[in-house]
């Protein structure tokens, strides 16, 4: 009787983990109420309304998100010149024990200016189904709906060339529905 309970329970825990996010339905920029490495509070509301590029990294995949980021930023503030597009980067560090937190806020601190938003929860990975060990791209529109994702690793001049015509796209969407 106990092992079957067991059984059940675990059976339970696993689906419950895979369950989609309730708040976001997977396409749309999800509710989030989430701090980064310095404390100052982001919530969705902050990244809605223009187009916004998050780049989505667990430990591993951080390395891709630092290059790609510094990368992507600096051409389409080339490119998109008087256009507004927002980045952000996101830290899955769900699991991280609590002991260790502050040690993980200071060495983003130490690493980045900008803010990193700190998903202890994981809901972003739960939300769009990210990719660990890689950078995850995702590209939103002004409605906030995903536009496009991309799973990326090492930089790649054919893949960043694609990033960036689908955010000049995206881009152009906002000029001309807003004229």
């Amino acid at each position: 009787m106990t092992a079957r309970l067991l059984f059940v329970l675990a059976i339970g825990s696993v689906l419950a983990a895979a369950a989609p996010a309730a708040d976001a339905p997977r396409g749309d920029l999800l509710v989030f109420r989430i701090k980064d490495q310095f404390d100052a509070l982001h919530t969705d509301a902050r990244y809605r309304r223009l187009p916004l590029l998050a780049l989505w990294g667990d430990r591993t995949g951080s390395d891709f998100v630092n290059d790609w980021n510094t990368v992507l930023c600096d051409s389409l503030a080339r490119e998109l010149r008087g256009y507004r597009l927002r980045t952000v980067q996101v830290a899955h560090v769900k699991g991280t024990p609590f002991f260790v937190k502050g040690k993980v806020k200071r060495v983003f601190r130490d690493r980045d200016d900008a803010p990193v938003l700190m998903d202890w929860g994981g809901e972003f990975r739960e939300a769009y189904a990210c990719r660990e060990d890689h950078c995850n791209v995702l590209l939103f529109d002004r409605e906030s709906r995903l536009a496009a994702a991309w799973t990326v690793t090492v930089l790649d001049a054919a893949l960043l060339a694609e990033i960036l015509a689908v955010a000049r796209g995206v881009v152009a969407q906002r000029r001309t529905s807003s004229r």
